[in-house]
C-alpha cells in the first residue's frame, strides 16, 4: 500500500540525511521504522479513507495533480489527513486522539506482544532489533499520551539500555521512565527533539556530532549506521554510551524496582549505594560500576 503523500514528503525531506541529531525521531532509520509501524497498524488505510470522506470527487481528482501556485498547496496541506503512531507526524488532534483510543484498544498490547516475542526467542530476522522496535513503539506511545501497561513500562526499562546507543536517546527514555519531569501516564510527553528543518534553521547539529566536521554535511552517526572515521564523533560508541542508564534506586542492570515482583533489592557491599535485583545482574554491570564504586 503507498504511504499517504505527508509521510511521502517526510520521506524526501530525510532522504538526503542519515540522522540529523543524536535523540529519539532525529533519522531516517526511526522516521522508516515510524511509517512501517504505521502501515502495520493499519494507519495507512485510516488515512486513506479520512481524506476520501472529507473530499468530494473533485477535489479528489485536483489532489493527485501538482498544485498551480503555492497558494493552491498550502489549501491541499491544510485539508490533509494523517494518521501516525507518532504525534508530531499526525496532522491535527483529532487524528492524535484517533490514533490514541485505537492503542488503548488492544493495537499497543498485540504489537508490544509481537515484538516482545521475538525479542525473547532471538528473531533477528529484520534490520532493526525487536528491542530497539520496542523502545521507539514506547517512544511514540508516549507522544501520543497512550496509558502504558506497568508491565510495559517495566520491559521499556530493562530493554532501552542495551537498545538505545546514541547518547541523546538514551538520556532522553531514561527522563521519560525515571524522570524528572518524566512521563506522566495517559498525558502527552515531548522528547523535545528537533526535526530535520527545525536543525538545519538553527544552524545544525554540534559540531562534535558530525560526522563529517568542517564540511557542508549535516550529517550525524545514525542508529546502527557506520561510525565516523574522524573528528570528536569517531568516540561516540564508547562503552560509557552502551552503558545502563538507570537512577541509582532502581536495579542497576535491568532497571527493575521493588514493585516488580522481585523483593528487595540488594545494595553493592562495597559503596552501599548501587542496587540489584540479583547476582547476575550485578556481575553484568560490574565492569561500569567499577569505576565510580567507592568504599562507604
Amino acid at each position: 500500500m503507498e504511504a499517504p503523500a505527508y509521510s511521502q514528503t517526510i520521506a524526501r525531506l530525510v532522504s538526503i540525511m542519515g540522522a540529523w541529531g543524536l535523540g529519539l525521531f532525529q533519522s531516517d532509520t526511526n522516521y522508516d521504522l515510524i511509517s512501517d509501524l504505521d502501515l502495520e497498524l493499519g494507519l495507512y488505510e485510516l488515512t486513506q479513507k479520512a481524506s476520501a470522506a472529507s473530499s468530494s470527487p473533485e477535489e479528489n481528482q485536483k489532489e493527485n495533480q501538482h498544485p498551480t501556485s503555492a497558494e493552491e498547496h498550502g489549501d491541499s496541506e491544510k485539508n490533509r489527513v494523517n494518521y501516525s503512531i507518532f504525534a508530531d507526524h499526525c496532522s491535527h488532534k483529532e487524528a492524535i486522539d484517533t490514533v490514541k483510543n485505537l492503542l488503548e484498544n488492544g493495537k499497543l498490547t498485540q504489537l508490544v506482544a509481537k515484538y516482545e516475542k521475538k525479542m525473547q526467542t532471538g528473531d533477528d530476522s529484520d534490520y532493526l532489533p525487536p528491542g530497539y522496535k520496542l523502545c521507539i513503539i514506547g517512544a511514540c506511545a508516549m507522544t501520543l499520551g497512550c496509558h502504558l501497561a506497568p508491565s510495559f513500562i517495566n520491559l521499556l526499562k530493562r530493554t532501552y539500555p542495551k537498545n538505545l546507543h546514541m547518547p541523546d536517546s538514551n538520556m532522553q527514555m531514561t527522563k521519560a521512565l525515571f524522570g524528572p519531569n518524566g512521563y506522566t501516564n495517559g498525558v502527552a510527553y515531548d522528547f523535545v527533539s528537533k526535526g530535520l528543518i527545525e536543525t538545519m534553521d538553527s544552524g545544525g547539529p554540534p559540531e562534535e556530532d558530525l560526522m563529517y566536521p568542517g564540511s557542508n554535511s549535516l550529517n550525524v552517526q545514525a542508529p546502527f549506521g557506520l561510525p565516523p572515521l574522524f573528528g570528536p564523533a569517531r568516540k561516540m560508541r564508547s562503552p560509557s554510551y552502551t552503558e545502563p542508564q538507570y537512577p541509582n534506586d532502581v536495579c542497576g542492570g535491568c532497571g527493575k524496582d521493588e514493585n516488580a515482583g522481585m523483593g528487595p533489592l540488594m545494595k553493592c557491599a562495597c559503596c552501599k549505594n548501587r542496587v540489584y535485583c540479583s547476582k547476575e545482574c550485578q556481575k553484568y554491570h560490574w565492569k561500569w560500576h567499577k569505576a565510580v564504586c567507592k568504599p562507604a
